[in-house]
């Protein structure tokens, strides 16, 4: 969790984005790779850049508006999941580390 397991752990990469053009991509067998950056800086760079450009300027600014379009899934949309992003959030701004 938080990069210490798990593909951003191997990528260095906040939100687990999917290749691109123009980054370096691992695990291609996976359902089209990950993008893998060389540093956390550079994977947190581009994916707030992402959240910005995509989904804030569209007017999607909340976990609910976000999530459905960010993971479309029917495993990762559901409210549980929702819910479950909503309590990362909230422990991190109560300066708690989940592990």
């Amino acid at each position: 969790m938080f990069g210490t397991i798990g593909e951003a752990h191997v990528t260095l990469s906040l939100g687990n984005l999917r290749c691109y053009k123009g980054v370096a991509c691992v695990d291609q067998e996976r359902g089209g790779g990950y993008a893998k950056y060389s540093s956390w800086e550079q994977g947190f760079h581009d994916w707030y850049a992402l959240i910005h450009n995509y989904y804030v300027a569209r007017g999607l600014t909340t976990i609910d508006k976000v999530i459905p379009v960010y993971a479309p899934t029917p495993n990762n949309a559901d409210a549980g999941y929702i819910q479950s992003i909503k309590h990362i959030i909230d422990t991190w701004h109560a300066g708690s580390i989940m592990k």
